[in-house]
């Protein structure tokens, strides 16, 4: 029920009885009396005559006697008369002003013409994600470097060792084997105590540690003298007869315990092995082995449970470290494809694989930071603003008192009824489409998207003077319709439920005219679930979002949470917007609208194909360049546009 529309109601109905009941009033006792000579008449007065009953005339008379004198009649007037005056006044300033803060509801509406319609861009499209083409090749890689020998470590002991009744060398060994052989490299053995010969004997080698009895002295001496090592699973120490056994070498944390992650992998962005990586890139790379974890400070890549999203676990899968005058690399999953099942990208584990080789061989390779300024992490806060709309307002005074940037997804049907709060939400942020109403997009036909999403774009334009470039659509459903509805209203960019495997934005390129669509992830809870779903109280949902900000920031990915108008009646649920707000903008975080997140990733591709670049667009994110030196560090310095 529209609530102020029933309150401009009720008030002028109040204003119309008071005015009525005052000229009645005035009517009845001042304005038509008739008094000569200070004594009121018979008739009492023109308009009206009161009827005494005969026994109650006497008594009537009496008081008629008392009646003032002409000064005390019109005093009393005067004073009567401004009284009403003053209550009439009021009433009608009360509703005229609450008319005018409402006017909007009697407004004439805003839709698209038959002309305008008929000029819409119906072009169907066909979409492509747009390829990884900064990723490491395997074989270029390999092709550079001289390195074609394993040279594998051992031990007497290691032949009959067992984990679970499973050697898990002979595992390891099977999945190198056939690496090697795809890639023409060359296996030799060699006893613990013979390696520094082995490595003596021969050149560029890399010391491949396979499961088993480590013998960490003479892996420490390889490193100094610098010896590239990849340790490949768990050493046999750690599964000795003493209960918590913890191994610590190298800047890695081995423990026995219960691994309960779902076997994906998710990447760290801007790390020694993964520059030119999406930063959240999800891997399905599965560990063949159980029992165990490793725990690092500065891991390459991470654990992810089964649902993808952020909280996963903070086990280390890949771990990269200069040491000495050695490089090391340690990792638990299959380096060949056929051994991580068929869910795993091939190119994505083929490139991960060649930025070891790259590493290990001493490379110099650069590419540019994940976010501008070279933040850590990016964060975008956005507010579907449909049922309950109102309660928007709040929102706005919060991000105006405490400046967060903020975009708001509209429903154009809603918009137009409360036209002044959609522009003081345009002066604080960053309008969008949510849609004309909140109907699901996939039941629509593709001209019917294409409408809608004109209808909306139109309607907000109208309204705030600022044409929306962004497109959430109702219950984040949306089919290959949504997208070319997106595109041929000139949109750049939208945020829908698209089941990413990275946790930052990618781009979708249209096979038809080559326009580009960024397409936005979001990786985190939202209102829905942690006031709906799971009724988390205030304590509990600012605890889930330090844990999925904290994450993220890990990661290097998009914090991207999504709240709604109809929540937001609730101090406590307003309390947590703030509190994420103030703890966002206290990172080292790229805090931004979607439009600036958008603008980014376009402006980052076009450096990555080397595409001219306005100065303006530069100094606005001013991209910093990230590279590993020969010595294996990395290092940051200003990105230089090329202008020729």
């Amino acid at each position: 029920m529209n609530w102020n529309l029933v309150v401009i109601i009720l008030l002028f109905l109040a204003v119309f009885f008071l005015i009525t009941l005052s000229l009645l009033f005035y009517v009845r006792h001042w304005a038509s009396r008739h008094i000569e000579n200070g004594l009121v008449t018979e008739n009492e007065g023109v308009y009206f005559k009161r009827y005494i009953p005969e026994q109650l005339r006497s008594n009537y008379d009496k008081k008629l006697s008392g009646i003032k004198t002409d000064n005390g009649i019109k005093h009393r007037a005067i004073w009567a008369k401004l009284a009403a005056v003053t209550i009439i006044f009021f009433a009608v300033a009360l509703s005229g002003s609450s008319l005018i803060r409402n006017m909007d509801i009697f407004l004439l509406p805003v839709d698209l013409e038959s002309h305008e319609i008929i000029r819409l861009d119906g072009t169907h499209h066909q979409w492509q994600r747009m390829v990884d083409e900064d990723l490491p090749g395997l074989s270029a890689v390999l092709a550079s470097t001289k390195t074609k020998k394993f040279i594998v470590p051992y031990s007497e002991g290691d032949t009959g060792w067992l984990f679970g009744g499973v050697n898990l060398r002979q595992v390891a060994f099977s999945h190198w084997d056939r690496f090697a052989r795809r890639n023409e490299f060359i296996i030799l053995s060699c006893k613990w105590k013979n390696l520094p010969k082995c490595l003596a004997a021969h050149d560029d080698e890399i010391v491949l540690v396979l499961p088993g009895h480590w013998d960490f002295k003479s892996l420490d001496l390889a490193l100094a003298n610098g010896a590239n090592v990849i340790a490949y699973g768990p050493p046999a120490q750690l599964f000795s007869d003493a209960k918590d056994k913890v191994i610590q070498w190298q800047g890695l944390t081995f423990e026995e315990v219960f691994k309960s992650e779902g076997g994906a992998l998710i990447l760290r962005g801007d790390q020694l092995l993964t520059l030119g990586f999406d930063a959240g890139l999800i891997l399905k790379a599965y560990s063949p082995f159980k029992g165990f974890r490793v725990i690092s400070k500065l891991p390459q890549a991470v654990s992810i449970g089964y649902a993808f999203n952020a909280g996963g676990e903070n086990e280390t899968r890949l771990f990269a470290k200069t040491t000495g005058s050695g490089r090391f690399v340690w990792m638990d999953f299959p380096p060949d494809p056929i051994y991580n099942g068929p869910e795993v990208n091939i190119n994505h584990l083929d490139a991960l694989m060649a930025s070891i080789f790259r590493y290990l061989s001493r490379q110099t390779y650069s590419a540019i930071a994940m976010w501008p300024h070279a933040k850590k992490f990016a964060a975008l806060i956005e507010e579907d603003t449909e049922d309950q709309y109102e309660n928007a307002e709040a929102v706005i005074e919060l991000v105006q008192r405490k400046n967060y940037p903020i975009t708001w997804f509209v429903l154009s049907n809603e918009a137009l009824k409360y036209r002044r709060l959609t522009r003081d939400m345009s002066e604080v942020g960053e309008i969008a489409c949510h849609g004309d109403n909140h109907g699901v997009f996939t039941k629509s036909s593709q001209r019917e998207q294409l409408i809608r999403i004109a209808r909306c774009q139109k309607v907000l334009t109208k309204i705030t003077g600022t044409k929306p470039l962004a497109f959430r659509p109702p219950q984040e459903e949306y089919n290959a319709f949504t997208m070319d509805a997106i595109v041929n209203n000139e949109m750049t960019h939208y945020i829908a439920n698209n089941s990413p495997d990275r946790s930052v934005p990618e781009i979708q390129v249209s096979l038809a005219n080559g326009k580009s669509l960024v397409s936005i992830p979001r990786m985190v809870s939202d209102d829905f679930e942690m006031w709906y779903t799971r009724k988390l109280n205030k304590a509990d949902s600012i605890n889930l979002i330090d844990d999925e900000i904290n994450w993220m920031s890990h990661i290097g990915g998009l914090y991207m949470y999504s709240f709604h108008t109809q929540y937001m009646d609730d101090r406590d649920h307003l309390a947590v917007i703030e509190y994420m707000g103030d703890t966002l903008k206290q990172l080292d975080t790229y805090f931004a609208t979607s439009k600036d997140i958008a603008d980014w990733w376009h402006y980052r591709t076009d450096l990555q194909r080397h595409k001219k670049e306005t100065t303006k667009q530069f100094s606005r994110f001013n991209p910093v360049l990230l590279s590993v030196n020969e010595e294996g560090s990395l290092i940051r310095t200003p990105y230089e546009v090329n202008k020729n």
